[in-house]
């Protein structure tokens, strides 16, 4: 059975949570990234998962696993998909999704200040990516 789950419900929670942020509160702005950031990994998993090239690996299930996998399916696209002229599309994921990855780890595990500079930087990687995937078979 399809989970009837729209991930990028995720991005609207983040916004919503920047509307409700406090100054004071960055757990709003971190959590905010998260979401942002998952709106987008979840996204292009359950695609990637729709294509004949990429299968979950239990040799990646440690830390961070499953999202290093993605990154890497991106950042070395088979032949097939390079001549399908998709080359460029998992050129410009791989930029995006790594970023935001670096962002949302940033976010979760180091306790250096974050802003909502940070949150905009993600807000715009996400928007930025969505643009140059539309139309394409990894538009969301």
């Amino acid at each position: 059975m399809a989970s009837s789950f729209n991930v990028l419900d995720f991005y609207n929670v983040a916004s919503f949570l920047i509307v409700c942020e406090k100054k004071e509160e960055s757990a709003f702005i971190r959590t905010a990234i998260g979401r942002v950031y998952y709106s987008v990994f979840l996204t292009l998993r359950d695609k990637a998962k729709n294509t004949k090239w990429y299968k979950e690996n239990r040799d990646y299930s440690g830390a961070g696993g499953y999202h290093k996998q993605l990154l890497a399916f991106f950042e070395k696209p088979v032949n097939d998909i390079i001549e399908k002229g998709d080359g460029k599309i998992f050129f410009e994921i791989s930029i995006h999704l790594k970023k935001l990855q670096e962002l949302r780890t940033k976010s979760d595990y180091e306790r250096e200040e974050i802003t909502i500079k940070n949150f905009e930087t993600a807000k715009s990687l996400f928007e930025s990516l969505r643009a140059k995937v539309q139309g394409s078979d990894w538009g969301f």
